[in-house]
């Protein structure tokens, strides 16, 4: 948002850092602007008037308020765990018949290791998440070292090796892929998104 459409909107605390301030997680006020190092100027309900630092105080302006919740909720573990729970999903559907080896681990959200034995082959992905950092070897082969600059971003070049290796063309990715619902080619949404699940999971249905 630009400083225009900042200035005047109610503005509640989450967290702040700083011992010494008499705000408090859900303290409000309303934004009178930005000053030229990019802090939020706020007139507090209290008559507090300091500033907010964007990069360290965590709060939430009206308007955003579902954007925010959807960043909260893109970075959790509840997110990650449905989208490695979705690719578990597409492989063993794709695979069904076939002497297959599958295992995620989330590691507290720092780390995901996924290993994967078909056709003889065992592969491993390793993700760094906090240093976004990717990994996969074959037969204990580094196959490719990568940086990444979000859980999103390595999640998916994840989704995309692994559907590449199994000839999932990208188009059929959104058919069901037990019953084949739709027809080959159609593109029939019949199950809810990571994403999506993960948020119902948080905040419900809304």
């Amino acid at each position: 948002m630009t400083e225009s459409e900042l200035t005047g909107k109610r503005i509640t605390i989450i967290r702040m850092e700083d011992p010494y301030t008499d705000l408090r997680p859900g303290s409000k006020g309303t934004i009178r602007g930005v000053d030229d190092a990019g802090y939020i100027l706020v007139n507090w309900d209290n008559g507090s008037g300091l500033n907010l630092i964007p990069e360290i105080d965590e709060y939430h302006i009206e308007e955003s308020l579902k954007i925010r919740k959807f960043l909260e909720f893109i970075h959790s573990d509840s997110y990650i765990d449905a989208k490695l729970e979705e690719l578990e999903e597409m492989v063993k559907s794709f695979t069904e018949g076939k002497d297959l080896m599958y295992h995620w681990e989330n590691k507290n959200d720092e780390a995901i290791v996924i290993t994967f034995q078909f056709d003889g082959v065992a592969l491993k992905y390793d993700f760094d998440v906090d240093e976004g950092i990717l990994i996969k070897t074959s037969d204990d082969q580094v196959e490719f070292e990568e940086m990444v600059e979000s859980v999103e971003e390595g999640l998916e070049m994840i989704e995309k090796d692994i559907q590449m290796m199994l000839g999932i063309s990208e188009r059929f990715k959104d058919v069901d892929y037990k019953s084949a619902k739709g027809g080959v080619g159609k593109r029939v949404k019949t199950k809810k998104s990571a994403a999506t699940k993960a948020y119902q999971r948080m905040f419900g249905d809304k």
